[in-house]
Order: C-alpha cells, then sequence, then structure tokens
C-alpha cells in the first residue's frame, strides 16, 4: 500500500503544486463516481462514467471563468456584453470538453488576476499571478508585463517631493512571492525524500 502511495505522489510531483493540488482534489472526487478510473494500468480505461465526470468537472471548473469575467467587466454596462461572448467562445468550449483541458479555468484564474490589478488590488492579484503562473507555464510570457506594473503600481510610490522605494510594501510583496514559489520548489525535496 504504501509503495503505491509514493507511486501516486511521485507522479503527482512532476507537475507544479496548484496543479498537484487540482488532480489530488479530482481524484477524491472521482473516487465517489467511479473508483475502477484510478486504478493505473497500462490500457486505457473507458466508462460512462468516467466521461461524465470528466466532462462535469471541466464544466464546472468553467465557473471561475465566469466569476473572472464577470468581475472583470462589472459596472460596465456596454463592455458587459463580452462577458457571454468571451465564455462561451467555441474553440474554448470545443478544446476543453472534447480533450478535458481545463483551459476555462486556467484562464479564469489569470483573468481573475487582472481584473486584481484593474481594482487597485496589486497584492492578491500577485498571489492569482503566481498561481496562474505555477498552473499553466504559457503564462510566463505575461509575466513581465505584470512584473513592471506591479512594480510601479505597488513598491513604487510617488511622493511630491520625491520618489522612493516603500520597503516595508516591497518586503511584503517578496515575503509572498517566496512562499508561493517556496510552495512550487518543495515538491523536489519530497521527490528526493521519497526515492531515498
Amino acid at each position: 500500500m504504501s509503495q503505491s502511495i509514493n507511486t501516486m505522489l511521485l507522479a503527482f510531483m512532476s507537475q507544479s503544486i496548484n496543479t498537484m493540488l487540482l488532480a489530488i482534489m479530482l481524484c477524491f472526487l472521482s473516487a465517489w463516481v467511479d473508483p475502477t478510473m484510478l486504478v493505473l494500468s497500462k490500457e486505457p480505461y473507458i466508462s460512462q462514467g468516467a466521461l461524465l465526470f470528466q466532462r462535469c468537472s471541466v464544466m464546472a471548473s468553467d465557473i471561475v471563468l465566469l466569476a473572472a469575467l464577470t468581475r472583470y467587466f462589472r459596472g460596465d454596462k456596454t463592455a458587459s456584453l463580452m462577458v457571454p461572448l468571451l465564455f462561451l467562445n467555441p474553440s474554448l468550449l470545443l478544446i476543453d470538453h472534447v480533450h478535458f483541458q481545463y483551459n476555462g479555468f486556467l484562464l479564469g484564474v489569470l483573468l481573475y488576476a487582472i481584473a486584481m490589478l484593474k481594482e487597485g488590488r496589486s497584492l492578491f492579484s500577485g498571489i492569482l499571478f503566481a498561481v496562474a503562473l505555477n498552473l499553466k507555464h504559457i503564462n510566463l510570457y505575461v509575466a513581465p508585463v505584470f512584473f513592471v506594473h506591479l512594480l510601479r503600481q505597488y513598491c513604487f510610490q510617488v511622493n511630491v517631493e520625491e520618489q522612493s522605494i516603500s520597503n516595508g510594501r516591497k518586503e511584503t510583496k517578496k515575503t509572498v512571492v517566496v512562499h508561493h514559489k517556496g510552495w512550487s520548489w518543495c515538491r523536489f525535496i519530497l521527490i528526493l525524500n521519497l526515492e531515498s
């Protein structure tokens, strides 16, 4: 039993910590629907229960995208028409609901981070962006823009007499990012401990 748990942990450790937590949560939920789909084997396992669970879990995770779009366009009556148009994007629906990619969820986390920037909630935006970056590494393309914006908005405070860096705010931001990245890299320490 202990060996199979170590094998599952090593498989999860190959992913980022956020993706690992999502996969573990989906494993626990899928055990209620069809426990056989969690058995490791060479042959692919296909059942109606497994397919139904995968489709429903992708559709349920799209709630994050809907919430992010609603938050981003909140208060703007003319742009609120964009929410259903972006949420019902045919290419996103086809890719997600046929191939079970969870891209709507991943895009929702990134858009939620952008919505927090728009509202001026820089610290929470930085946390969400770190989560989005760990979930989908393609978000690294957006990282320079986030870095410059957060540096300007959160770390530099414009004073009438002089421009200075607010050390307290800079240390808070650094602490948040370092702790989140530390959790992301802890899987390598766990892998080394499990292999020995």
